[in-house]
């Protein structure tokens, strides 16, 4: 996300409404489900960086499992129900609080006779037994009736898995119609009747279902939107104490084993396939399973039903519930980050690395704080949901500055294009900062150049020799001016305006604006060798230099506007052009040029003017040439003349111009001061006089 720089910045409003655009864009997503897989792969994650944890000590399994087929030789379907019962006797003489069978009992035995009889006397007998109803494609499977009259409660189980396969909520109450009582009866899930008969053994509470998207009965308060519950396991397979159903027959156990416990009996048996994926361990599939929307179940990294189940009852007798914050919570929270990033990413003007740093910091904090509150607190964040209001804005914001540095690439192109040389206008995509655009007093030095004699040259060509001749000119001049970083102003008929100093910072725009008027000079001379060559005429040219404050920026309506330069400064230099043609000159500069442009050239003084419209006087010097290289001869005696002719000393002054002009033929100057210095010695200026020129016309 690169600075887009003060030339074009954008507007805040704009770039509220797309931080606002896309918050808004991430909470209808959120709405339409479209983050949910990812939102249960992150869940899933939270589960594994806060690792196992120690169940309550509440609950022991005894599982039925391929040591007890060892143990007691016999397939697990021709095990007879005595089995079972002898099971529940051995748990309730160990001092078993309760006793969980989630087994499907609605089927009569057929293992051996009065095997039926002698499981419902022993269920009957121990008072504490719980068992298991099964919801299968929309219907109840209940268990016998003869073991319905002796069991304390029942429970129904419906595990459903969430769309990916991962089993992570399970089912709280069923309501069912009672055909004779003609009213809906609330049937409890497994876990629940569980939680319920141990936590309140004597009288059953009152259930409430009023209260939206929580379960309440006496001491159980349990959070289940949906309606269901969010299983907060514990870990993996094999965290919880477990017993085989052989050991249990046996008696090969510890005594106070199942003292006080809640003791679920399951199969864990891979044959009956009672096994499910959960957080901890997820299921592998395969290309034909994904479309059969079928599961494939590696059951070394799933989890038993009956392990499900005891994490469900865990959940609910410690409390341990995993809860969202409400609706408007999560939307607040959505909306403020996402109004938080907009205004980072979008309306500050943030470098791009400082930017991603920032967002890095942000998208990490949010994560490690999602993680944090899942572990410590059970709160569950919408973390996709959350990191996507975060990452929007950001991705919206590189876009957006994106969008706003082209635009400005474009607008600096448009408006320096035709003024400055293609390498400056790079080093201005490259450095926007350097545009300062609307108006700016600095200092600068300004360059006006005038074709001599062309408008009555014009008259006596054809008009397409004209206009050849002109842009020959004006190409030749500009490409000096635009060789040494100068901005072309404009084109004034057949005169040229340029300046150096803005909008690319300079501290030797005098001493540019100096060479680039020599090498204009030696430019027309080769032109002239051309239109000699082609039988055209040849123009001449007068340079005017000036340095000092100036107002440089977008000059104009909003319909039309240039990037220009305006002031006295300005006005000095084009008076300081057209002198040329008293002094018989080609390039005059100020004072204020000369001393800044320094000694790299070669100057020759000329006068001390007041020019028109100016109150103030001002020395002019004749540029000649550079590093000394060019200096005339003559132009020692030429200095000694004109100082003679400020000690008002004319006729000696006058001998020496005519010297110069001796060595020096046709010198404009010298021809001028030739003129003047007579007509001094005829008219005895004043005593008071100071040498000051003053010219009556621009």
């Amino acid at each position: 996300m690169s600075s887009p720089g003060p030339f074009f910045a954008g507007t805040p409003r704009t770039g509220l409404l797309i931080g606002v655009g896309l918050t808004v864009l991430v909470l209808i997503l959120s709405a339409l489900g479209t983050f949910s897989s990812l939102e249960y792969m992150t869940y899933d994650l939270r589960f594994r960086m806060r690792g196992p944890e120690a169940p309550g000590s509440d609950i022991v399994l005894v599982t039925i499992d391929e040591k007890s087929v060892t143990q007691l030789n016999r397939k697990i379907s021709q095990w007879p129900r005595t089995y079972y019962a002898r099971a529940i006797e051995k748990l309730t003489a160990g001092g078993a609080d309760l006793i969980v069978l989630d087994l499907d009992l609605s089927k009569p035995g057929l293992s051996e006779p009065g095997e039926d009889e002698s499981l419902a006397e022993a269920v009957f007998d121990s008072a504490n037994v719980i068992l298991a109803r099964y919801i299968t494609q929309g219907k109840t499977v209940s268990p016998l009736p003869s073991l319905r009259k002796g069991e304390v409660g029942e429970g129904f189980i419906n595990h459903l898995p969430d769309p990916d396969g991962i089993l992570r909520r399970v089912p709280l109450v069923n309501i069912q119609i009672d055909e004779e009582a003609g009213e809906a009866v609330p049937w409890l899930s497994l876990p629940l009747e569980t939680a319920r008969l141990y936590l309140h053994p004597v009288d059953t509470p009152v259930i409430d279902l009023e209260t939206e998207d929580m379960f309440v009965m006496g001491k159980i308060r349990t959070p289940y939107p949906g309606g269901r519950m969010a299983v907060n396991f514990t870990g993996p397979p094999g965290t919880f104490d477990s017993i085989s159903f052989g050991d249990v027959l046996t008696g090969a156990f510890e005594p106070g084993t199942f003292s006080g416990k809640i003791v679920i009996v399951g199969n864990t048996h891979p044959a009956f396939h009672d096994y499910f994926p959960t957080p901890f361990r997820k299921v592998t599939g395969t290309g034909s399973a994904v479309k059969s929307r079928e599961i494939l179940v590696d059951y070394s990294r799933s989890m038993s039903g009956v392990e499900v189940l005891a994490n469900a009852v865990d959940t609910v007798l410690r409390e341990r519930y995993l809860t969202k914050p409400p609706g408007w919570a999560r939307a607040l929270l959505v909306g403020g980050l996402g109004i938080l990033a907009s205004v980072i990413f979008i309306l500050l003007n943030i470098r791009a690395r400082i930017s991603a740093m920032i967002y890095l910091v942000l998208s990490g904090g949010i994560f490690w704080a999602a993680a944090w509150l899942f572990s410590q607190e059970g709160i569950v964040l919408d973390l996709v949901v959350t990191e996507a209001a975060m990452t929007l804005p950001f991705l919206g914001g590189i876009a957006y500055h994106r969008f706003l540095t082209a635009m400005e690439k474009a607008r600096i192109t448009r408006t320096f294009g035709l003024y400055v040389s293609h390498q400056v206008v790079e080093r201005l995509i490259r450095n926007p900062e350097l545009v300062k655009l609307g108006g700016e007093k600095k200092e600068m030095t300004v360059m006006f150049a005038d074709a001599r004699e062309f408008t009555s040259m014009s008259e006596k060509l054809d008009p397409t020799d004209v206009v050849r001749i002109l842009n020959q000119f004006h190409t030749a001049v500009t490409e000096v001016i635009f060789k040494h970083e100068g901005v072309l102003d404009k084109y004034m008929g057949d005169a040229v305006m340029s300046f150096y100093g803005a909008p690319i910072e300079m501290e030797d725009h005098a001493a540019r604006a100096c060479t680039s008027a020599l090498e204009m000079e030696e430019a027309l001379l080769e032109l002239h060798a051309r239109w000699q060559e082609e039988g055209l005429p040849i123009i001449d040219m007068g340079v005017g230099l000036n340095t000092g404050a100036m107002v440089v920026g977008n000059m104009g309506s909003s319909m039309r506007f240039d990037y220009t330069v305006m002031g006295d400064s300005v006005n000095l230099g084009s008076r300081l052009e057209g002198l040329n043609k008293v002094y018989g000159t080609r390039i005059i500069v100020s004072e204020f040029t000369r001393q800044l442009a320094g000694d790299g050239f070669t100057f020759r003084d000329l006068d001390l003017v007041r020019v028109k419209g100016r109150s103030e006087p001002v020395r002019i010097y004749e540029l000649m040439a550079i590093d000394r290289q060019g200096r005339p001869e003559y132009l020692d005696l030429y200095n000694r003349a004109i100082g003679l002719y400020r000690l008002r000393q004319w006729e000696k002054a006058g001998d020496l111009f005519r010297q110069v002009l001796v060595a020096a033929p046709g010198d404009g100057p010298s021809i001028l001061y030739v003129e003047r210095c007579m007509e001094m010695s005829r008219s005895h200026p004043p005593e008071d006089w100071d040498g000051i020129y003053e010219m009556k016309v621009k």
